[in-house]
C-alpha cells in the first residue's frame, strides 16, 4: 500500500497559541517533509480533524469526499478543566459520528471521555504529541553551579492551569537557591517569579533552553504540549500528578500532589541533575507522524465506516442547533447530555 496523504481540518494560528494548534502545526510540517501532506483536500486519502473544532468544515468534507478516511483526534474532556458542563465536549462527541477512527492523546483522556459518556468505537489508537524539532531541541549543557533556574508556561490564563501552585511557590520557594520565570498569560501578580508575556515558539524555546527545570501544575491536561516542549529542550520536569502528565513524565519521583512537595523534588534534582536528565525519554514528531501514518494505513485497510444518510442529517441538524444557540448558559443546561441517549442512536 502506498503511503497515505493527510489533510488537517483546523484553523491554524501563527504566533503563541494553545497546545493543540502548536502540535498540529508541527505534525503538518512533518507530513510535508515526507510528502505525506495534501495542501488541496481533493488530494487527501485521510482527513484528520481535531476535537470540537471547525464542525461545519468536517461535515462538508465528509459529504464531499466519499472515498477518504476521516480520523478524529480527541481532546479533553474540556469540562475537566473549564466548567462542569462544557458544550465543546458535546460537539466533539457528535463529530465522532463522522469519524472512521479515533485517536486519543493519552490513556487518561480516553478514560475520562468514556466516563463522561463518549462511545468508544473500533478502530482507535493512543498517539501522543511532540513539538517542532527545528524549534524545540536540546541546547548546550547547562552549568549546575549557582542558582538553579525554573520555568513554567501557559498560554491560557485558566485557573486550572495551576496558578494556585505558582502563587504558593512565589511565596515559599527559596529564591536564594532558585530563580523562577513564568512565560505566558497569568491571572496572578507575582512578587518573586519573573513574568514574561506570551512568546512566539522560537523565542519561547530559547528561554526554555536557558533553564534547568520545568514545572507544570495544570489539572486534567490530556497531553500537555507545553510539558513536551520543555522536555525536548532538555529541562527536567516536575509535574502535577493529574491528567496525562504521568504518561509523559514516566517517573513517579518527579510528580507531586501538593505544592509543598515541590521544594524536596527540586533539592533532589539539583543534587542529581545529570543522572535524572539522562534517563528521561522524549517523543519526536517523526515518531508521532509515523504512528499516524501506520494507523491510517490500518484504517484504510478496514475501510470507510458506513454512515446512514439519516444519521448524517440528524447529526448535522443537532450540531446546527448547538452552534446556533447564543445564550451559552442556557446551552450548557440544554445540550450537555450523555452521548448514549442521543435520540437517534437506536434508529
Amino acid at each position: 500500500m502506498s503511503r497515505p496523504r493527510f489533510h488537517i481540518l483546523f484553523d491554524f494560528c501563527d504566533g503563541p497559541f494553545g497546545g493543540g494548534n502548536q502540535f498540529l502545526k508541527a505534525l503538518r510540517e512533518a507530513f510535508r517533509k515526507y510528502a505525506l501532506y495534501a495542501e488541496d483536500p481533493s488530494g487527501a486519502d485521510v482527513f484528520l480533524y481535531n476535537s470540537h473544532h471547525v464542525p461545519e468544515r468536517v461535515w462538508d468534507m465528509r459529504k464531499k469526499y466519499s472515498k477518504a478516511i476521516f480520523i478524529h483526534r480527541m481532546d479533553g474532556p474540556m469540562s475537566k478543566y473549564s466548567r462542569d458542563k462544557d458544550v465543546r465536549d458535546t460537539i466533539a462527541y457528535l463529530l465522532g459520528e463522522f469519524a472512521d477512527a479515533t485517536v486519543f492523546q493519552s490513556r487518561y483522556s480516553m478514560k475520562a471521555n468514556l466516563d463522561q459518556g463518549m462511545i468508544l468505537r473500533e478502530p482507535y489508537a493512543l498517539i501522543g504529541n511532540a513539538p517542532d524539532p527545528d524549534i524545540f531541541y536540546l541546547g548546550e549543557a547547562k552549568k549546575t553551579s549557582g542558582k538553579f533556574s525554573i520555568a513554567a508556561t501557559s498560554w491560557s490564563g485558566n485557573i486550572n492551569k495551576g496558578f494556585e501552585v505558582y502563587e504558593w511557590l512565589d511565596n515559599n520557594l527559596d529564591f536564594s537557591r532558585y530563580d523562577m520565570t513564568f512565560i505566558g498569560n497569568s491571572p496572578a501578580d507575582f512578587k518573586n517569579i519573573t513574568l514574561i508575556p506570551p512568546l512566539p515558539s522560537a523565542q519561547l524555546a530559547d528561554e526554555l533552553r536557558k533553564r534547568h527545570v520545568y514545572i507544570t501544575a495544570s489539572l486534567s491536561d490530556p497531553c500537555s504540549n507545553a510539558l513536551i516542549e520543555a522536555l525536548n529542550c532538555g529541562l527536567v520536569p516536575i509535574a502535577r500528578n493529574s491528567g496525562g502528565h504521568p504518561e509523559i513524565v514516566r517517573d513517579e519521583s518527579l510528580l507531586f500532589d501538593e505544592a509543598t512537595e515541590i521544594p524536596g523534588i527540586l533539592d533532589r534534582i539539583a543534587a542529581e541533575h545529570e543522572r535524572i536528565l539522562q534517563r528521561l525519554t522524549v517523543w519526536t514528531i517523526e515518531d508521532i507522524a509515523g504512528q499516524y501514518c501506520d494507523f491510517a494505513r490500518y484504517v484504510i485497510q478496514k475501510g470507510r465506516k458506513y454512515l446512514p444518510e439519516k444519521t448524517f442529517k440528524k447529526t448535522v441538524g443537532f450540531l446546527r442547533e448547538i452552534l446556533g444557540v447564543k445564550e451559552k448558559k442556557r446551552l450548557w443546561k440544554k445540550m450537555f447530555i450523555s452521548y448514549n441517549i442521543f435520540p437517534w442512536r437506536n434508529n
